[in-house]
């Protein structure tokens, strides 16, 4: 990993927290295709989210909730080049730490297991915000705006957040495919123009991400 960069600023992983994991998997299963893949980190094994069947599809993870309080939610997890100083800064502009800087286990204390966990990760990262293949990442909105922005796409109850958006070849049939199996639709579909179709899905544990097909651009057409 020795010729990769770090990429500050640039959203790097997505991890679904929820109450009842299986049945995530199970509906994203069906309605996006993910697979969940145990993967060995540091002395645990995660659930990790693959597009496919080999290890560079791998784009992000399943795991259940810190408290019993928490609701089911996607995290959106930010490169930065040091996390204690980040999250200091947020401090020291207003923001809050919901929970502090800490080590996984077995991975960031070990450069070894952290190479080959963070190759995957950096790897992902690069192309996640690129248009790829049916399934994975295309961009990430700030809930918690007006519209034009996402605050009346989210259902009510969910507190606003980085709100993730899945390139789908088909966001009616997706939306239609994620209602009959137990989601619901907040939102959508719906066109943006110049932008894309989308549409809101919240899963039957409550958390909410988006989908989207861009429009083609210049070059596409």
């Amino acid at each position: 990993m020795t010729d990769r960069k770090l990429i500050p600023g640039k959203f790097v992983w997505f991890q679904l927290e929820s109450k009842d994991t299986k049945k995530a998997q199970a509906f994203y299963g069906e309605v996006l295709g993910w697979n969940a893949v145990p993967f060995p980190v540091g002395g645990s094994t995660y659930e990790m989210i693959f597009t496919g069947a080999t290890a560079d599809t791998m784009i992000g993870s399943y795991a259940a909730p810190r408290s019993d309080r928490q609701p089911s939610r996607w995290i959106s997890s930010v490169s930065v080049e040091d996390v204690d100083a980040a999250a200091k800064a947020a401090t020291a502009s207003g923001g809050k730490v919901v929970e502090a800087p800490f080590d996984i286990p077995g991975v960031t204390s070990d450069p070894t297991k952290a190479l080959a966990f963070y190759e995957k990760v950096l790897a992902f990262s690069h192309r996640s915000m690129d248009m790829g293949p049916n399934g994975t990442y295309h961009i990430v909105s700030k809930g918690g705006v007006d519209r034009g922005g996402v605050t009346s796409y989210l259902p009510a109850g969910v507190q606003p957040h980085w709100l993730p958006y899945v390139f789908v070849e088909d966001v009616d049939a997706t939306v239609a495919r994620a209602r009959r199996i137990g989601g619901s639709i907040p939102f959508g579909p719906e066109d943006i123009p110049g932008v894309g179709r989308f549409g809101v899905l919240q899963d039957p544990t409550g958390a909410v991400l988006a989908v989207m097909k861009p429009s083609p651009t210049e070059k596409q057409r």
